[in-house]
C-alpha cells in the first residue's frame, strides 16, 4: 500500500533537519516518504524509516545551524545581546521578558548548544566578557 501511495505522489524534494527526522513519529516519517515519492516497504522498525528518509535522494537533509557557546560566554551576555543572538539564529523571543526566559528559549530551540566550562568544548580560549 505504501508503495502505491509513494508512486502516485508528486515526488517533490522534501527538506528536513537530521535531528528533526530522528525525533519524528513513525507516522510523520511515513508521511515524509510519501511526500518525497518514496516507499516505506521493507521498513520494519522505526530506525529503518529514519534511515530510509535520511538516505533518500529525494530528501534534502539540511545542515544543522547550532551555535556552540560556553556557559561563561552565555552568562556574560546581557539581555540585548541574547535577543540579538536569538534573532540571528531564528529563535522567536516574543513574550520573553527576562534574560533567563531568552536563555531558556535559546537552549530549548536546539540552535544553541551550551557547553559547560569544565567540559572542554570546541571553542578555544576564554569567552569574551561583556559588560
Amino acid at each position: 500500500r505504501d508503495r502505491d501511495r509513494g508512486a502516485g505522489a508528486s515526488s517533490r524534494r522534501v527538506r528536513a533537519r537530521r535531528r528533526e527526522v530522528e525525533a519524528m513519529s513513525v507516522r510523520a516519517l511515513k508521511d515524509i516518504l510519501v511526500a518525497a515519492g518514496e516507499s516505506a516497504r521493507g521498513c520494519v522498525e522505526r530506525a529503518d524509516l529514519v534511515t530510509r528518509v535520511l538516505e533518500s535522494s529525494r530528501v534534502d537533509v539540511v545542515a544543522e545551524t547550532a551555535l556552540e557557546l560556553r556557559r561563561s560566554e552565555l552568562d556574560a551576555m546581557g539581555l540585548g545581546d541574547l535577543v540579538r543572538q536569538a534573532k540571528r539564529l531564528g529563535v522567536v523571543t516574543r513574550g520573553a521578558l527576562e534574560r533567563d526566559d531568552v536563555v531558556e528559549l535559546l537552549e530549548a530551540s536546539g540552535r544553541c548548544v551550551v557547553v559547560e566550562d569544565g567540559d572542554g568544548g570546541r571553542g578555544g580560549g576564554g569567552g569574551a566578557r561583556r559588560g
